[in-house]
């Protein structure tokens, strides 16, 4: 009997001790416990639920789910209860919102770990721990990730407008020049762009007609090379003088020395293109054949003054007595328009009449 009761009281020593090891490691730790019974009665909560949300153990002994849980939560808590108790020893895990007693909502992270079939225990022991900081951290996380995507989503899609105009402006820019270099190329004067040594850089269809030779040709030349000597020290003067700012364009007559070594007369229009700093870029240039005039006047300055007026006269369709009529003799008026044709060149009246016209002097609707 000695034995026995010995043996008892060693047992029932060691069970107060594991007990007290049990409550130390239970009230001492963060996460809270929670254990009920088959009816969900509350049978014992850990103390650090005071830590957790801020209620005594007696408090929440009290409370039902319904009174802590976040009612968009509590259904979601309830069932995984529900699959805690429908089967001994399975572990069930979830997460919700709790009402702390200061009023505001905790993430709490249960463990359900049901005992229920155990017929010497028959408990459901509920663990729990506040993961409101978690909860916060990735919420923040999703709504920069949010933000960030939104960011990206409107970069991306400036980036695509700017693209777009970007194209949208290429293809005017090509349409631009499409437009110019068949503006430039189809011209009906000479065009040239010039580099600031006096190269030749572009040149039109027109300006190799009228010079006599060909693009390929210019391109090895300046315009120094093809100008007549009589009108370069002229060309040379309001080139510097452009260059020095003095002037920004100007206008001119003056002659090219063809490749055939013939000459032709070209009404000349300069100017200077600078680039976006200011600075001198290259000339360009606008030639005008003038030849036909400047012969006309050559050949009009030698007429005088009354082989002119015959020669208007004759162009209006008055015949030798007409205008005999009007100034001297027939046979004077007849020597008159013999100088006139060996001048002109011509050998009828009707020659004369043409050449009048090109000399400007009657109207060609007359």
């Amino acid at each position: 009997m000695a034995r026995d009761i010995t043996e008892r009281k060693g047992l029932e020593e060691r069970l107060r001790e594991s007990e007290k090891r049990f409550r130390m490691l239970v009230e001492n730790m963060w996460d809270f416990i929670l254990i009920s019974d088959v009816d969900g009665f509350i049978r014992y909560v850990s103390p650090s639920i005071e830590w957790v949300l801020g209620y005594t153990p007696e408090e929440f002994s009290t409370f039902k789910p319904s009174n802590v849980v976040h009612p968009d939560d509590i259904e979601y808590v309830m069932s995984q209860i529900g699959k805690a108790a429908e089967e001994s020893g399975v572990r069930v895990s979830g997460e919700g919102r709790y009402r702390h007693k200061d009023g505001s909502w905790r993430w709490i992270e249960t463990v359900a770990n049901s005992l229920l079939g155990d017929p010497d225990v028959v408990t459901l022991i509920i663990s729990g721990r506040d993961t409101t900081e978690r909860k916060l951290a990735e919420e923040e996380i999703r709504r920069l990730n949010e933000t960030l995507e939104t960011r990206v989503e409107e970069r991306t899609a400036q980036l695509e407008g700017m693209v777009a105009k970007l194209e949208a402006q290429e293809q005017m820019l090509r349409e631009s020049e499409e437009q110019f270099r068949t503006a430039f190329e189809q011209a009906a004067v000479g065009m040239a762009h010039i580099s600031l040594d006096g190269r030749y850089l572009r040149v039109n269809e027109k300006f190799c007609e009228i010079t006599g030779y060909a693009r390929e040709d210019l391109f090895g030349l300046t315009f120094k090379d093809i100008t007549h000597p009589g009108d370069l020290d002229n060309d040379l003067d309001h080139f510097n003088r452009m260059l020095s700012g003095e002037i920004d364009d100007y206008t001119t007559e003056k002659r090219y020395i063809r490749k055939d070594y013939s000459q032709v007369w070209a009404r000349l229009s300069v100017s200077l293109v600078r680039d976006a700093a200011g600075d001198p870029g290259y000339f360009k240039s606008v030639a005008e054949d003038i030849t036909a005039r400047k012969q006309a006047e050559l050949l009009l300055r030698s007429l005088t003054a009354r082989e002119v007026e015959i020669l208007r006269l004759l162009a209006l369709g008055y015949t030798n007595r007409d205008i005999s009529e009007l100034m001297f003799s027939i046979s004077t008026i007849k020597n008159h328009v013999q100088n006139i044709f060996s001048k002109l060149d011509a050998t009828d009246r009707t020659q004369a009449a043409v050449r009048a016209v090109e000399l400007g002097l009657v109207d060609p609707e007359t």
